[in-house]
């Protein structure tokens, strides 16, 4: 919806500084090109960037209460505003719009800080009282919309974007070593790290209050799991209700909605429900490659003529991937290894004028068990897949002919052996480790290596299991971090990043309130046995979708990147980025080890995912922005 920032100071004389403000919502401009707003309150500034999605002529935020002591700027949605907007109306509550952000007022005068808790909706929130000073911060459950926040002297700064908040800094914020080890363990940051020490990403499900120049924060939602005694096939036809429901909910909007398609049933779930919806009158937008074993063009058009909507196709290829990688990775202004977020960013910029909201299939594989490492967990956890005939494959495997397939087996060997010895919980996460232990010896510089104590990946997932302490099944536990780690680190933000720089919401219908707690309560055995993943949500999935859509095969959203590196336009700028000057002096890591990653991928060792990981540093380290603040 748009993007957000803002400060409050304690340092006196004079007003807080609306100029510094102003220049976070400019850098912000791509988020919110329909209107800009800064309001300077007590000792508060709140601005904003608009992209108009509901109330076009009367939703210009700040929004403020009756007396003008509360004010406040959202980024995102709120589903079920318009309960909201009639219990309060009824209450005889004096709105001035149809704006879903001003229900948040009433909301938080009478429920104070327990409003968040009332929310259904995928939002970033700021809100300031002037009456007692004090600015609340708030993130939604999932952590679909960011917010980033700096504590600098008496002031503390917010800021939808990190591109939006370094460049007005007083101070230059070092780089976190810690952070940065584990992003090239897993190549991306789980909240609350960032790349740069004393800036923080604010965790899904948190409300921070600024006071009195004190800082705290407390989670207001937890992934609390409390499975009930169901049949599956009541527990289906559940499913079946929620996801209808939570699609039908998040079509609400007075702009076009569009919808992204790929193969996979979850998206095309989506669409059929959306279209439904509608009517038919929906356009979907899909992204193909010239390589058949990662386009999903042909199943996205059968999915399209099955629902009745329209579909747009653009095409990615490796001359446009080595053009437009660079410009995501500094839009970022933080590493990142996920290099399908090029494709979701053209996926956005295709649907540009044909439509403003879109809605995407992404959270069901955290939520109901889609991901293969599971499986890998239960064949460890019992004895199916021996940790001897493990590391026996993987010696073998190299000397086999290289898999040509999408399949990077190597890759999942490896880091499964390194990773086999830990806990169930850290074991999991580190199934789909870049750089194992091993590789971080011979590829950080000693002075690199001598800033880490212990292991900061394993700190993370101990932190994280904190929420749910209570909780003791291990395959709870493992949806909770993929949820928590992989979903709202990851996906969630390349997904809301990549569309809003083409001025595109991206909504997520299968993260809404009412399937999340609906998955809360499914036994796990519902959702992921030994061969089937995602079980139970392909078991509702086949009761909404015709069977010549359930039976299309998955090909998984992903890009032919391991070629793309040995060839062409992408192999130049792998040359520049791992061989080249800038690399030699980089201050973390060892160029000659790097070099020998590089070459032997080029020379059919599969190293792509390594490699992807480290190209998204290399890159944020000789952007712009990121040399001002070096």
């Amino acid at each position: 919806m748009c993007g957000i920032a803002g400060l409050i100071s304690n340092i006196p004389p004079g007003p807080p500084d609306e100029a510094m403000v102003r220049r976070m919502c400019g850098l912000m401009a791509h988020r919110g090109p329909n209107d800009e707003s800064v309001h300077c309150t007590g000792s508060a500034v709140l601005g904003m960037r608009r992209l108009s999605v509901i109330d076009l002529a009367t939703g210009r935020q700040p929004m403020f209460s009756p007396d003008g002591r509360v004010a406040v700027v959202m980024n995102g949605e709120i589903y079920n505003y318009r309960e909201l907007r009639a219990h309060y109306a009824a209450k005889g509550y004096p709105f001035r719009s149809q704006s879903d952000t001003e229900v948040l007022v009433p909301l938080y005068l009478e429920h104070g800080d327990d409003f968040v808790r009332h929310l259904n909706g995928m939002f970033a929130i700021a809100l300031y009282d002037a009456g007692a000073d004090r600015l609340l911060l708030a993130r939604d459950r999932m952590g679909v919309k960011p917010l980033f926040l700096r504590r600098e002297g008496g002031r503390v700064l917010f800021s939808s974007e990190l591109a939006a908040l370094l460049p007005v800094l007083a101070t230059v914020p070092e780089t976190d070593a810690e952070a940065l080890d584990v992003y090239f363990s897993l190549g991306y940051f789980p909240a609350p790290l960032t790349p740069y020490a004393g800036v923080e990403r604010v965790p899904p499900g948190t409300l921070v209050r600024i006071e009195k120049g004190e800082v705290s924060s407390e989670r207001f939602w937890s992934m609390a799991f409390r499975p009930e005694a169901i049949s599956f096939d009541d527990a289906v036809e559940r499913l079946v209700h929620a996801l209808r429901a939570s699609v039908e909910r998040q079509m609400v909007s007075d702009v076009p909605v569009g919808l992204f398609m790929g193969g996979g049933l979850d998206s095309a779930a989506v669409a059929w429900l959306a279209a439904h919806a509608a009517g038919g009158r929906l356009n979907g937008f899909t992204v193909g490659f010239d390589e058949a074993a990662f386009d999903e063009t042909p199943a996205a058009r059968r999915i399209a003529e099955v629902c009745g909507i329209g579909l747009t196709e653009c095409r990615l290829d490796n001359a446009l991937l080595a053009e437009m990688l660079p410009r995501r990775i500094a839009a970022l202004s933080e590493p990142f290894v996920s290099w399908t977020n090029c494709s979701i960013q053209l996926l956005a910029e295709t649907a540009h004028g044909r439509a403003t909201v879109v809605l995407t299939g992404a959270g069901g594989d955290e939520l109901f068990g889609g991901y293969p490492t599971l499986t890998a967990h239960k064949a460890l956890a019992t004895g199916l897949l021996p940790r001897w005939g493990l590391e026996a494959a993987r010696r073998l495997f190299p000397r086999l002919p290289l898999f040509k397939g999408r399949t990077d087996l190597d890759f999942v060997l490896r880091a499964t052996t390194a990773a086999m010895h830990h806990p169930p919980e850290l074991r999991y996460v580190l199934f789909k480790q870049l750089l194992t232990p091993q590789a971080k010896a011979s590829v950080y510089r000693p002075g690199f290596a001598a800033q880490l104590a212990g292991n900061a990946t394993a700190r993370v997932v101990e932190t994280m299991l904190d929420e749910i302490a209570g909780h003791r099944d291990v395959i709870d536990r493992l949806l909770f971090l993929d949820s928590r780690m992989f979903l709202g680190g990851c996906v969630l933000h390349s997904f809301d990043h990549a569309t809003m720089a083409a001025s595109i919401e991206a909504r997520v219908p299968i993260l809404d309130n009412e399937m999340i707690d609906l998955a809360l309560t499914i036994p796990h055995a519902y959702k992921h046995r030994l061969t089937t993943t995602k079980r139970i949500l392909r078991a509702a999935l086949s009761r909404v979708l015709p069977p010549e859509i359930v039976n299309l095969p998955k090909l998984g959203f992903s890009l032919p990147v391991a070629d793309w590196m040995r060839t062409g336009p992408t192999r130049d700028l792998m040359d520049e980025i791992f061989l080249g000057e800038a690399a030699r002096r980089d201050p973390l890591l060892d160029p000659d080890a790097v070099a020998a990653l590089y070459r032997a991928h080029l020379a059919g060792f599969d190293n792509h995912r390594v490699l992807e990981m480290l190209a998204g540093y290399y890159l944020w380290r000789r952007t712009p922005t990121k040399e001002k603040h070096r």
